[in-house]
This record gives structure tokens, C-alpha cells and sequence, in this order.
């Protein structure tokens, strides 16, 4: 199995996964829970996977695309919660003076 083939088999696992388990829970949940959801990912993917080297390199590509998307969306949320409170905090200060 070409390394395109599995590449392109991890982006549409992982991408049909996000679609399927969104249809449930909401984006800022999964991102809350961000460490426990990585690690179901990666022993659900590793268990449908199991069994050939095609497999098992589709699940380990397709966990680290579901880190990345997961750590990113973390760092996203973060700074849009930090801009809101910074926000909150000059609107406060404006009408004190």
C-alpha cells in the first residue's frame, strides 16, 4: 500500500469520524475533554485497524491528524476565551472612569 493511499485513507478516517461523533456532542465538549477524546481515538482507530502494516500506519496517521486538529482547535479556543475576557475587562474599565 502506497504511503498516498494511506495518507488519504487516515484524512477521510479521521474526517468521517469528527463528522459522525459532531452529529452527538458539540465542538467545545470534545475540545474540553480534549486528552480523553485523543486517547479514545487512538484505541478505537488501533482496533479497526489492527491486522496489517497498511493498517496500522492509516490508525497511526490518522491519530496524529486527530492530535494536530485537537491541539489546534485547544489553542484556538483559548486565545478566543482570552480576547473575550480581555474584552470584558477594558469595557469594565472604560465605564469606571
Amino acid at each position: 500500500m502506497s504511503l498516498t493511499i494511506v495518507f488519504l485513507a487516515a484524512v477521510l478516517t479521521v474526517a468521517s469520524g469528527l463528522l459522525f461523533v459532531l452529529r452527538f456532542i458539540r465542538w467545545g465538549t470534545i475540545l474540553r475533554f480534549h486528552w480523553l477524546a485523543d486517547a479514545i481515538a487512538h484505541i478505537v482507530l488501533f482496533a479497526v485497524f489492527f491486522g496489517t502494516l497498511g493498517g496500522g500506519m492509516t490508525a497511526a496517521i490518522a491519530c496524529l491528524i486527530f492530535s494536530i486538529l485537537l491541539t489546534l482547535g485547544r489553542k484556538i479556543q483559548n486565545a478566543r476565551d482570552l480576547m473575550r475576557r480581555s474584552r470584558a475587562m477594558n469595557a469594565a474599565a472604560a465605564r469606571s472612569r
